[in-house]
C-alpha cells in the first residue's frame, strides 16, 4: 500500500508542477463579441466557445499564437469531445463531465494538438482579448478561460 500511495503522491506533484513549466498552453474559453450596431434595441451577440493556443507559455497578456472557434453559439466543454483546427494541427479537448464543479486549479480533463498531449485545469477567471485575427479581423473578442491546458511534453 505504501508504494501505491507514494506513486500517487509523485504523480500529483508532477501534474501540479507541469503547468508552471509548460512550453505550450491552450485556453478553452467562452468569448463575447461587441454589438454589431449602436442602437439600444439591438441584442447582444451570442457568446462563442474558442480555443486560444500560446506557443510561448501561459501568459494571457500576450496575443495568442493561434485561435479557433469551437462552437458558435457557445456550447459546454464538459462531458463531450470538442475539436477545432489550429495552424499547428487538429485540437481535441475532453473535459470531464463533472469538471464545472471542481475548484479552480484542479485537473478537469485533457486535450491534444496533433501528437502533443495536454492536461487541463479548471480556470474560470483568466481573461484575454483578441482583435485582428482572421475571421474576427474587425471585432474585438473578450474571452474568459473556462479551462487552461498545459503541455505534458
Amino acid at each position: 500500500m505504501r508504494l501505491s500511495t507514494a506513486a500517487l503522491t509523485l504523480f500529483c506533484a508532477f501534474t501540479t508542477a507541469v503547468p508552471l513549466a509548460s512550453k505550450h498552453n491552450i485556453y478553452l474559453a467562452t468569448c463575447t463579441r461587441p454589438r454589431s450596431c449602436l442602437l439600444i434595441i439591438c441584442d447582444d451577440p451570442d457568446p462563442i466557445t474558442a480555443a486560444a493556443f500560446y506557443a510561448s507559455g501561459a501568459s494571457t497578456a500576450a496575443r495568442p499564437t493561434d485561435i479557433t472557434t469551437i462552437s458558435d453559439p457557445a456550447a459546454a466543454w464538459e462531458g463531450v469531445t470538442r475539436s477545432g483546427r489550429l495552424t499547428t494541427g487538429k485540437l481535441t479537448s475532453a473535459i470531464d463531465k463533472g469538471a464545472k464543479a471542481v475548484a479552480k486549479g484542479e485537473i478537469a480533463g485533457s486535450a491534444k494538438i496533433g501528437a502533443e498531449e495536454y492536461v487541463c485545469f479548471k480556470d474560470g477567471a483568466s481573461k484575454f482579448t483578441v482583435q485582428g485575427w482572421e475571421d474576427w479581423s474587425a471585432q474585438k473578442l473578450s474571452c474568459t478561460a473556462d479551462y487552461w491546458c498545459a503541455s505534458t511534453s
